[in-house]
């Protein structure tokens, strides 16, 4: 509802005062309300919304470090939605957390294992032309961010299946989980 009342604010029909005296202004008010925002659902269908909100949420996850620690041996891609990575012949636009960058297409392999949303060691990847750069640009700008050991622990699987099924089994059949 949140986009459709975004929608409305941008149409002036939708910012006048309402007749509050009961007169036939007021019934012809609504009913134009009415055709106006069933036109507006027709004309911005919900995937519209959904796809401009994942491009444009920044990321509330924020891990800055500023290189106090020296160039980090990890990072990992910190947004709230998998960016946008589109192909623009000699150039590479990623979108996400209300950004847009754009790369050089040499800096494609990188960037599509930094903005996997996996950890990835720098150094383990150093083969991959300009990773320690691209890195860094993106973690400038909030994008990715040095993988701390707090952080670490996200990523370290944990809680496996086979720990959830010895749990559930340990506290009898009313836990165990369905096959």
């Amino acid at each position: 509802m949140a986009w459709l009342a975004d929608r409305c604010r941008e149409n002036d029909i939708f910012r006048e005062d309402l007749d509050r005296w009961g007169t036939d202004t007021r019934s012809s008010q609504e009913k134009h309300l009415l055709a106006e925002a069933a036109r507006l659902l027709s004309t911005y269908p919900a995937t519209d919304f959904l796809a401009a909100r994942e491009r444009e949420s920044e990321s509330t996850r924020h891990v800055t470090t500023f290189a106090l620690f020296g160039i980090p041996d990890s990072v990992v891609c910190m947004t709230a939605f998998p960016p946008e990575i589109n192909d623009r012949g000699d150039m590479i636009e990623v979108i996400c957390s209300g950004k847009k960058l754009s790369f050089k297409r040499q800096a494609l392999p990188a960037l599509l294992l930094l903005l996997s949303g996996h950890p990835v060691n720098l150094r383990d990847h150093h083969d991959i032309p300009s990773i320690d750069r691209v890195a860094h640009v993106l973690c400038d700008e909030e994008i990715c961010a040095a993988l701390t050991a707090e952080l670490a622990y996200g990523y370290a699987d944990m809680v496996t299946p086979q720990s959830v099924l010895a749990r559930a089994t340990a506290e009898g059949p009313q836990h165990a989980p369905h096959p």
